[in-house]
Parts: C-alpha cells; structure tokens; sequence
C-alpha cells in the first residue's frame, strides 16, 4: 500500500520553510527539557492513504463487492401511497 507522508506544522501553515511564516513555530520537534530543536524529526507528520487503490483492492473481491453494492442494487421505489401518506402528514 502506497503511504504518502507530508511534513508539516504545528500551526495552519503547509510551507518547507524551518520555521512558520505566521505562527513563527519550528517545523522540527523542541525537547522540552533542554528546549533545543531536534533536527530531522518532524514536529508533526500528516500520513495520507490514497482511497482509489484501496476501493480498487475492496471492489475485485466478487462477494465483497456485491455486499458493498447490496443497497442500490436492492432499492424499493416510493409508491404513490408514500407520497400520499408523506403529504397528509406534512399538512398537519
């Protein structure tokens, strides 16, 4: 499986700078004891797993497949009742 990782930081900003434009905080992980930075450790890792492999792997399975697709294969239309009785209950 294909894992994409992508450094960022602690605050809102995405940028490969060493330290937030905005914020001003460390891309890398601050010891808190001795308050140096630790270089090569990223303070915060986003991991990102591509969906489209994975439904790919789900949907080649035949049966899993088709209980993924149970409920649109499965589907009861609304018959005039229902909307009869949808639109007496909505005038109440």
């Amino acid at each position: 499986m294909l894992v994409q990782k992508i450094v960022a930081y602690l605050g809102k900003c995405l940028k490969m700078n060493k330290k937030c434009p905005k914020c001003g905080s460390s891309r890398w992980k601050v010891n808190l004891h001795s308050k140096k930075i630790q270089k090569g450790v990223p303070a915060k890792v986003l991991r990102y797993f591509p969906i489209i492999p994975r439904l790919r792997r789900i949907f080649g399975i035949v049966e899993l497949a088709e209980q993924l697709r149970w409920h649109e294969t499965h589907k009861v239309g609304i018959t005039k009742r229902d909307i009869q009785l949808i639109q007496l209950h909505g005038k109440q």
